[in-house]
């Protein structure tokens, strides 16, 4: 009886002691502090609906940063998003038009593309009018260079202010350089400017210029 009473008092104190170093080692993973994954980075299509909305009662003079904002979160989007394809036209202009589809009205984000062949590469001329009242209205045109699955941004300028925007190609050159005309419409004041009317400018190193300015007869 007394062996059996030691073996029973060692068991007991075995089994204690094997409980009391399993409560002290790790928890389960089921029953360990989770912790919570970091947000996702928002997607450009809120960081433009975001900043677009600081446009509301403002003149377009004093929208210069944040539609130039705008215009950089655009064109980086761009940029990662057609780095590693060939993209067409219709392509680009949805993922334009993705980047400008959480907009509300009175603001606007309206894309346009071309794309057209030229020497054995596909140029695409990609722009944008953000407007946020009839008038207050600015143009982002970038030209892209595809090749061989790798598109990159060459250059970026900005069109006539106030207008739309708008796309045309032209037949090649005898020299073989590649041209298209952009053209906008404007509204204007009642009785400001004949019905008819029509401004050309031209792209120079300094920006552009007026080189025509006339009334269109009917």
């Amino acid at each position: 009886m007394e062996i059996r009473s030691r073996v029973a008092r060692r068991a007991g104190r075995a089994f204690l002691l094997v409980a009391f170093l399993a409560m002290l080692g790790p928890r389960p993973a089921a029953f360990a502090k989770r912790k919570k994954a970091p947000p996702p980075p928002p997607d450009v299509s809120d960081h433009v609906r975001e900043v677009a909305q600081k446009l509301y009662g403002m003149a377009l003079d004093d929208a210069e940063p944040i539609t130039r904002e705008i215009e950089k979160a655009v064109l980086s989007d761009l940029d990662a998003w057609a780095a590693d394809r060939a993209p067409t036209d219709v392509e680009m202009r949805r993922e334009l038009e993705r980047v400008f589809s959480k907009l509300h009205y009175p603001l606007i984000g309206e894309p346009v593309v071309l794309a057209a062949a030229w020497k054995s590469r596909t140029l695409l001329c990609a722009g944008y009018t953000l407007g946020w009242t009839e008038t207050n209205k600015v143009n982002v045109l970038a030209m892209f260079d595809s090749a061989g699955g790798k598109t990159h941004r060459v250059t970026v300028t900005n069109f006539v202010p106030h207008t739309d925007l708008h796309f045309k190609a032209l037949p090649a050159a005898g020299s073989g350089d590649f041209r298209f005309m952009t053209y906008g419409n404007e509204a204007q004041t009642y009785r400001r400017k004949p019905p008819r009317y029509e401004s050309i400018y031209k792209v120079t190193p300094e920006g552009l210029t007026l080189t025509a300015d006339r009334e269109i007869p009917f």
